[in-house]
């Protein structure tokens, strides 16, 4: 056998590590997009919730986390109101489903303007 050694050394791995990771932490925390959808589905949320005294509209939360947004409300009425109750005679009236349903494009493009941003730092850095 042979003593021959062989070296190769990758020019701007470093950098491109770096990158790559700054890159995979944007595409992980999606807030930008998460904070523009949340905030659009919790107002359509707050015109499609069923009114009587405008409680429910007004209880109406929108919660970023870095992966995910929350949508809802903290009155139990509230998903009540969204699925009915059978034996209390209260007939389902959706309200926060369909916010979702009506602003799922504007979600995926905001989500997918977060991924694109990560992309491009990889291909400009």
């Amino acid at each position: 056998m042979s003593n021959d050694v062989f070296r190769v050394d990758v020019v701007g791995a470093e950098r491109f590590t770096a990158t790559s990771r700054r890159a995979v932490k944007d595409i992980e925390e999606l807030r930008a997009g998460n904070e523009r959808a949340s905030e659009r589905v919790a107002t359509t949320a707050r015109t499609l919730a069923p009114r009587l005294t405008g409680t429910l509209a007004g209880s109406v939360f929108a919660e970023v986390e870095p992966d995910r947004f929350i949508v809802g409300t903290p009155l139990l009425y509230g998903s009540v109101q969204e699925f009915g109750a059978v034996r209390i005679n209260v007939p389902a009236r959706p309200w926060l489903r369909p916010a979702l349903e009506d602003n799922q494009g504007f979600t995926l493009d905001a989500l997918k303007e977060d991924v694109q941003r990560a992309l491009d730092r990889i291909k400009g850095e």
